[in-house]
């Protein structure tokens, strides 16, 4: 497998997560009912958007290294690029997280609250013996 390879495979992912993140902007645009949507579509852009970049620098770079870049082929994943970023910031307010649905409003009881402190902060209390092995450095 060459770089020219790489570079045709990269390009139609780059195409397939700008899709996504045009679902997800879409979602957020429409302002739609359903609250578990919206936070979906919320928490899914920002990693679209990354990964669409990333293709789209793959695709860039392979078409370096195969010696195939031209201002022609340049234009397709650079337009790419622009959307993707242009998507990614374009509703800035709509980052404001949905308010959660009152849990008096569900029937449920409130949550405990979550222990202080980190899971493995008193980590000596809970094992008494050492371990020794392979993997226990």
């Amino acid at each position: 497998m060459d770089f020219g390879d790489v570079a045709r495979v990269a390009l139609p992912v780059a195409v397939v997560l700008l899709v996504g993140m045009a679902a997800a902007r879409t979602v957020l645009w429409a302002e739609v009912d359903d609250a578990d949507a919206r936070q979906l579509a919320r928490r899914c852009l920002g990693p679209l958007g990354v990964a669409c970049l990333g293709a789209v620098a793959l695709h860039v770079a392979a078409l370096g290294a195969a010696g195939d870049a031209t201002v022609r082929t340049l234009v397709v994943p650079l337009v790419l690029g622009v959307v993707a970023v242009l998507l990614h910031g374009a509703g800035e307010e709509d980052e404001v997280a949905d308010p959660p649905p009152s849990q008096a409003a569900q029937g449920r009881a409130p949550a405990a609250a979550a222990p202080a402190g980190s899971l493995w902060a008193d980590r000596a209390a809970h094992e008494p013996t050492r371990r020794t092995g392979l993997w226990s450095r």
